[in-house]
């Protein structure tokens, strides 16, 4: 999760606005937005150059994290 707290801010509360907080959102929802970052079906250079670096246990992991946080 270190390369997501550069933009999506320490425990998944963006600082910035147009960058949306991680920190709640389900699990299945960022599992599904990283494959498609990975796979380049969905655009954004950032999330794709970062989300190509990911398997599918990392994926797993970084979505259960996230979800956890409130």
């Amino acid at each position: 999760t270190r390369g997501c707290m550069g933009c999506h801010g320490r425990n998944g509360m963006s600082m910035q606005p147009e960058t949306p907080n991680l920190a709640g959102q389900r699990a299945d929802y960022i599992r599904k937005a990283l494959r498609l970052y990975r796979s380049g079906r969905r655009s954004d250079a950032t999330m794709n150059s970062m989300a190509g670096k990911l398997n599918d246990i990392d994926i797993d992991d970084i979505a259960a994290y996230y979800e956890s946080l409130r």
